[in-house]
């Protein structure tokens, strides 16, 4: 709109830089050089031309916004797993009001999304424009730490950092999309989230590639596309595994184990065997936690009942030996005519008698 006949369109030019880019990159590695990524503006503006080639061309783009207008194409971008780059605060200057972007909506539906700043002089107010951008998020949108850790992590997978740099922040297997990749010490993202979006993501997949294969018995054609499946922008858990035993030399448990996870491709139904699995295990090993609880408890009470015991012949010889004690100062009394080595003599033979009557007791 505006643009002058003669005016090549987005595609065009997005072709062109791409083409380009490609060539560089493929120049500077040859050199041991580091190497570009094409993030173009896309999908602020303009119609689905524009995220077309966005989602063919590039590795992420920023912005965005215009995917909540084309349903299809903001779920190829999940399928797809592209990089967005969304800047809610300058999409204000007459893109989209802030409480209408569709970030968090994004963000839900598990596209790769992250957060940024765009034009931070023009649009931003304080000396740290990205800790703006995040903390608005976070009070608009009710985000949690866990949120804004996977939106960080999200903005470091898609940045375009040394991988050096990404190890650093990530950890070494910050390529692995699951749970097995997830350095919790360092993301702050809980495996529960990370497992969770895997899940999700390979589920819809399944889902896919089930439809692929559903093909008409009686079409020569159709019988031909059996056992075929989408690229995916995760591996599969196999794969995830064996990555992770390659470059940590640690043997996961076997798949078919009933002693631990598997390692076979996490979905569909093999995820919910998996979690039936897991279930009963749990359900034994509560059992056996409830027996051995009960075991000591019932030896605890035997115990407490034996130390009862002694202490009640302790107290009847404590008393025996108080009588003992009273007869023998009587009787030393009584004895006092008495020479006084003859005294002492029977006083002792006395008292070896009442030791020997209170180690009797005990």
């Amino acid at each position: 709109k505006g643009q002058k006949p003669y005016t090549p369109p987005y595609s065009y030019y997005m072709y062109y830089l791409w083409a380009n880019i490609v060539t560089l990159n493929d120049f500077r590695r040859k050199r041991g050089l580091s190497m570009f990524m094409f993030r173009p503006h896309c999908g602020e503006a303009g119609g689905v031309e524009h995220l077309v080639a966005g989602l063919l061309l590039s590795s992420s783009i920023c912005h965005g916004v215009t995917l909540n207008r084309f349903p299809v194409m903001e779920y190829l971008f999940f399928i797809a797993q592209v990089g967005i780059t969304m800047s809610p605060l300058s999409n204000t200057d007459g893109v989209i009001p802030y409480l209408e972007n569709p970030f968090p909506k994004f963000f839900s539906r598990g596209l790769h999304v992250s957060l940024s700043t765009n034009v931070p002089l023009r649009f931003h107010f304080t000396s740290e424009p990205l800790i703006e951008e995040y903390s608005i998020a976070a009070k608009i949108w009710v985000l949690s730490a866990n949120d804004l850790s996977e939106l960080s992590r999200n903005s470091v997978l898609i940045s375009g950092f040394p991988r050096a740099w990404k190890k650093e922040a990530l950890g070494p297997l910050f390529k692995l999309r699951s749970t097995l990749g997830n350095d919790v010490r360092r993301s702050r993202v809980s495996d529960i989230r990370v497992a969770f979006r895997y899940e999700v993501y390979h589920t819809e997949l399944d889902f896919l590639d089930s439809i692929l294969n559903a093909v008409d018995p009686d079409d020569a054609f159709d019988a031909t596309l059996t056992n075929k499946t989408l690229p995916r922008a995760m591996h599969l858990l196999a794969e995830e595994t064996r990555r992770y035993e390659l470059q940590t030399g640690c043997a996961l448990p076997d798949p078919t184990s009933p002693d631990g996870p598997t390692g076979a491709p996490l979905t569909g139904g093999s995820a919910l065997d998996k979690l039936k699995l897991q279930i009963e295990q749990l359900k034994r090993a509560i059992a056996d936690r409830s027996k051995d609880v009960h075991d000591a408890l019932g030896q605890n009470k035997t115990l407490a009942d034996e130390i009862i015991k002694v202490n009640r012949r302790a107290e009847a010889a404590e008393r025996d030996a108080t009588v003992l004690r009273a007869a023998v100062a009587a009787e030393e009394d009584e004895w006092g005519w008495m020479q006084e080595p003859d005294a002492a003599a029977a006083a002792a033979a006395v008292r070896d008698g009442a030791q020997q009557m209170s180690n009797a007791h005990q």
